[in-house]
């Protein structure tokens, strides 16, 4: 019993730490910009969008009006190697 509980404890520690987003700029199309880590609440997301555009749009070719924003994930892994995007 006196091992289970420090086990117990560090699993919920890791389970229960904050992902950070992770913001990954697609190579050739300087618009798409794709999502890892997402939170489950659309509000932080949001928010995190919003700090990173803030933060990064220097960066960035001031032609760009527009940018898409896509969860990063199996399907849009395949789609955009089949597009020849990433």
């Amino acid at each position: 019993m006196k091992k289970i509980f420090p086990i117990i404890l560090i699993i919920l520690f890791f389970s229960l730490q904050e992902k950070n987003i992770e913001f990954i700029k697609s190579e050739p199309s300087d618009n798409l910009i794709l999502l890892k880590n997402l939170p489950k609440e659309d509000s932080l997301i949001k928010n995190q969008i919003s700090d990173f555009l803030n933060l990064n749009y220097d960066k960035y070719d001031k032609s760009i009006t527009t940018f898409g924003f896509y969860r990063y994930n199996t399907v849009t892994k395949y789609f955009l190697k089949i597009e020849g995007l990433t």
